[in-house]
C-alpha cells in the first residue's frame, strides 16, 4: 500500500482512523512503502510507517511489514509470494509499476528453480 499525499495523514490517522486501520482485515500481509508526495512538500514525522501504525493500532491487524522504497519492493513482495497467491498493489503514484515488475521477479526466480 502506498499512501498518497501527506495532506490526507491526518484524514486517515486520525479522521477514519478505525476505518482504516479495519480495511487490511481480511488481508494475510500488508506491505506500506513511504507515501506518494505528488508535488507536496514532505512532512517531518509523516511517512508510510505513520499509515501502518494505525492498522498496528487496530485489533486483528494482519502481518505489516514496511519496505519504504519501491526499488526495494518487488524482492520484498517475491520473498513473500507463494503459488496461488493473490498480490494486489494499491495506491497512486508509482506503485502501479510493482505489479509487472514483479510478474517479471517471479518468472525469473522460477526459471531459475527449474
Amino acid at each position: 500500500f502506498q499512501p498518497h499525499r501527506y495532506s490526507r495523514a491526518s484524514l486517515f490517522c486520525n479522521v477514519l482512523h478505525d476505518e482504516f486501520g479495519a480495511a487490511f482485515d481480511q488481508a494475510d500481509t500488508v506491505t506500506f512503502m513511504d507515501v506518494f508526495s505528488a508535488g507536496e512538500v514532505p512532512v517531518p514525522g509523516i511517512t508510510g510507517k505513520t499509515f501502518l501504525q494505525v492498522v498496528l493500532d487496530h485489533e486483528g491487524h494482519p502481518e505489516t511489514h514496511y519496505v519504504p522504497r519501491r526499488i526495494d519492493v518487488v524482492s520484498h513482495m517475491a520473498q513473500l509470494a507463494q503459488p496461488g497467491d493473490l498480490v494486489i498493489t494499491m495506491g497512486a503514484g508509482d506503485v502501479t509499476a510493482i505489479g509487472g515488475q514483479l510478474v517479471e521477479e517471479l518468472e525469473e526466480l522460477e526459471g531459475r528453480d527449474r
